[in-house]
């Protein structure tokens, strides 16, 4: 089976996003990346990191579930782990 037009590459690994520790380094992955394909359609870096923001803010207005986000390559698992961390720190300091 060619996976090259599902993943964007031959060979890929469902992991892709595993060693990323950060919001900052995540986005820095999908710009080396430029592109990730979903099961429905090619998303670019840009088109992903406003969805990642998106799916990060607090405000009701701009939120959008986690399940817009493609799975390809651990990505929606990687943006939970980091937003589930994100908002622990954030409630742990005392942020509104």
């Amino acid at each position: 089976m060619d996976t090259t037009r599902i993943t964007g590459k031959p060979n890929h690994s469902e992991s892709e996003f595993t060693d990323v520790q950060t919001f900052r380094e995540l986005f820095h992955r999908l710009d080396t990346k430029r592109t990730l394909w979903g099961s429905q359609k090619r998303y670019t870096a840009a088109e992903l990191k406003v969805l990642i923001n998106r799916v990060r803010t607090r405000n009701p207005a701009l939120h959008l579930p986690l399940d817009i986000l493609p799975a390809t390559g651990g990505l929606r698992a990687k943006v939970k782990a980091l937003a589930t961390a994100e908002a622990r720190g954030r409630d742990g300091e005392g942020h509104r």
